[in-house]
């Protein structure tokens, strides 16, 4: 049964729809929320334990330096002379 307009719906397929919509909708709102919360708190943690991480390698290479600065001198003044002769 078609018109020019498209199918006809009946009345009652409507309200059905209607109500699937708004069953859907519900379930949208009772479950999401849980799941993206969680999903936000493990990327905290894990953002967390990156920092940490990144901190603990900083400080590491920071008292290697303290205790030979000119060795480390001498290897970042090669490494960026090496850098820009590639470079160019």
């Amino acid at each position: 049964m078609d018109t020019e307009a498209g199918p006809i719906v009946e009345p009652d397929a409507l309200e059905q729809i209607r109500e699937l919509r708004g069953q859907l909708e519900a379930l949208l709102r009772e479950r999401v929320p849980p799941i993206i919360t969680e999903a936000a708190n493990e990327a905290k943690d894990a953002m967390r334990q990156a920092g940490g991480y990144v901190r603990d390698e900083t400080e590491a290479v920071a008292a290697k330096v303290r205790e030979r600065p000119l060795t480390w001198l001498i290897v970042a003044a090669s490494a960026g002379y090496l850098l820009g002769r590639i470079t160019r």
